[in-house]
């Protein structure tokens, strides 16, 4: 015989059959037949296989194999003997010889509920608790607000600095939990048309809303004085804080306690005097009304021998000389 034949090796050449080969993992039998011998030797064989006859096994040799490894083979399948399937997997037995497998990962997940894949769940969900053997297959889908926001927008957040707020105009649209900060300005009280009479927009802050509030200051109030003693008639004021500032402060230019009759004046508000401006019409001389009666002033003669003069508020009335 050959060497091809001691890959299985001869097993049962006055032995028992059955203990030896009914056992081994494809359990063939194949035996060489002589004169006056019904079984001279066997080879139990699991991958190859010879079979002579006697006298001429060395010159003849034939190799086979067990039945569906080919098909087993081309299907995927791997002998049992040299693949062993990990934990979290299922093994199939290939059905032209059950010594062959394979190792489903998948269809183990997929039989313990891992079902689901990342494009199965959408936004603010996201699968949740892969299948414990590395398949892409998940359990649930699960909320992540956080996640979900930040991939909307890089800059959210869900808390913020003392003094500062989430802004309702810059809320996540998943969840107003996460946003942008807004300052609220707590220390710039005002609006532009909200700072008293008396003031002027100081610092300023943006606020929420995009609105800038301001700090007050005191109204400068530039070329304006105070008046301690009172200001001069007429004079422009200005609103310096909680006092009023004028253009002008008292001079107390005038000194009469009322204004003469006939005389026009100007009232000085701060001395409580009067100026006077010159005579009202109709009025001379000191500001008084002018006599008018010819008689009084000397006219009274109506006819004169030789030179005269003519009353001015009478014609008929002379003086003579």
């Amino acid at each position: 015989m050959t060497q091809d034949i001691k890959k299985s090796g001869p097993v049962c050449c006055g032995q028992n059959l059955r203990n030896s080969c009914l056992y081994q993992s494809v359990g063939f039998v194949f035996c060489g037949l002589s004169l006056g011998a019904l079984f001279s030797c066997c080879w139990c064989v699991t991958a190859q296989a010879a079979i002579c006859f006697l006298p001429d096994c060395h010159e003849k040799v034939i190799h086979f194999e067990p039945s569906g490894v080919e098909q087993c083979l081309a299907a995927g399948y791997e002998s049992s003997s040299s693949r062993i399937c990990p934990q979290y997997s299922n093994i199939e037995y290939c059905t032209e010889n059950s010594s062959y497998i394979k190792c489903n990962l998948r269809q183990w997940c997929l039989d313990n509920d891992y079902t689901l894949t990342p494009d199965d769940c959408h936004v603010p969900e996201y699968a949740d608790t892969q299948c414990p053997n590395g398949e892409m297959l998940y359990w649930s889908c699960v909320a992540d607000y956080e996640k979900a926001c930040l991939e909307e927008d890089n800059d959210y957040v869900s808390e913020c600095p003392d003094g500062w707020i989430l802004d309702n105009d810059e809320l996540c649209s998943y969840s107003n939990l996460y946003g942008k900060c807004c300052n609220e300005c707590e220390d710039y009280p005002y609006e532009k048309d909200e700072i008293p009479d008396g003031y002027v927009s100081g610092a300023s802050c943006v606020a929420c809303g995009g609105i800038s509030k301001y700090k007050k200051e005191v109204n400068p109030c530039v070329g304006y004085q105070r008046c301690p003693d009172g200001h001069k008639s007429g004079t422009d004021e200005c609103r310096h804080g909680e006092e009023t500032w004028y253009k002008e402060c008292c001079a107390y230019d005038c000194e009469l306690p009322s204004c003469p009759e006939g005389t026009e004046c100007s009232f000085e508000a701060c001395s409580n005097r009067y100026c006077a401006l010159g005579c009202l019409t109709d009025y001379k001389d000191f500001c008084t009304v002018p006599i008018m009666d010819c008689d009084v002033l000397g006219y009274s003669q109506t006819e004169c021998a030789g030179s005269k003069l003519i009353c001015p508020y009478d014609d008929t009335k002379y003086y003579c000389l």
